[in-house]
């Protein structure tokens, strides 16, 4: 059955452009086979053994000024696996990150067009503006493979959250006893534990969607502002990262007053809650979406058949 695309949110609609890019369109292809050119000076004789005196200096140093510090070189197995334990907590982070830095590379591939004096000349093709910046973007997301790993690592998180959530779960029903007079009680708190992780899941999941979506609308606008090299790639920094946190704070206050205000009245009050702050957290993150693609599409002189076609293509 076929849901039309029209009634998703944008942020979606183009989150599944994105996810299926039109792999055989020749600017999608050049620039995702482009490969970034490490500085000459990166691999000079001289700088890699500079990195090996430091780490020699660095070894004798903690061998006869502290052998003490040995122990955490032990250590390191147990530090990856703690490593690996607070993965869900911080890919968050993760994700902010590696968004700013995927919105600075997609500038600077439409500003390498601009300046080569190709950009003009792939915009008056019958693609379009809005599609040949769109194919430059997503060539830039699906360069490499730090993008498909990330959407890996989330996807692996979320499974593997999930079956642990419902295998504790099942347990603490298990050990509750079917027929005790508490075990009404005990379903009732575990679903509550289950439907606030699902809460908490889904927003992290629209989250990470539309981090990668932001950054791609930055990146696709900032370079049409005027902005030089220098500036560019500090406004897109700043950019990013700023409405990237500025969103969440906004939902923090409004969801923190409201769950001061009515928290824990009654079981549905409290689900209804965990609902809206989602709802909440999801729609405010949609509306800056939606309202840099409004100022995005004058900016490219975007007819309405480049519109439909730079998300719908899929």
């Amino acid at each position: 059955m076929l849901v039309d695309r029209n009634i998703l949110p944008l942020s979606w609609r183009l989150w599944q452009a994105l996810r299926h890019p039109v792999y055989r369109h020749p600017t999608f292809r050049r620039v995702r086979r482009q490969v970034y050119v490490e500085p000459d000076w990166f691999n000079q004789l001289w700088l890699r053994y500079l990195w090996r005196a430091m780490v020699f200096i660095f070894w004798v140093y903690i061998l006869f000024h502290d052998p003490r510090l040995l122990i955490l070189i032990l250590m390191a197995p147990a530090l990856i696996v703690l490593f690996f334990i607070a993965v869900p907590f911080t890919l968050p982070f993760v994700i902010i990150i590696y968004s700013t830095y995927l919105a600075l590379m997609i500038s600077m591939s439409i500003r390498k067009e601009q300046d080569s004096y190709t950009y003009d000349l792939l915009c008056v093709s019958p693609a379009g503006s809005l599609p040949i910046n769109w194919h430059i973007g997503s060539g830039v997301f699906y360069r490499g493979e730090l993008s498909q790993q990330l959407d890996g690592i989330v996807r692996l998180v979320l499974m593997v959250s999930g079956g642990v959530l419902l295998t504790l779960a099942v347990l603490a029903l298990l050990f509750s006893g079917w027929f005790s007079e508490s075990f009404i009680v005990d379903a009732l708190r575990v679903f509550r534990i289950m439907f606030e992780a699902a809460v908490v899941a889904a927003i992290f999941y629209t989250g990470y969607v539309q981090s990668m979506v932001l950054s791609l609308i930055i990146g696709i606008l900032l370079p049409h502002s005027g902005l030089y090299h220098a500036e560019l790639q500090l406004a897109t920094v700043v950019s990013t990262l700023a409405l990237q946190i500025s969103t969440y704070m906004a939902a923090l206050l409004l969801i923190i007053p409201l769950n001061i205000s009515f928290y824990g009245q009654t079981l549905w009050l409290d689900l209804f809650l965990r609902l809206l702050a989602f709802i909440i957290v999801y729609a405010i993150r949609d509306l800056v979406i939606v309202g840099l693609w409004r100022i995005l599409v004058p900016r490219l002189n975007a007819t309405p058949d480049e519109f439909r076609a730079a998300y719908l293509s899929a």
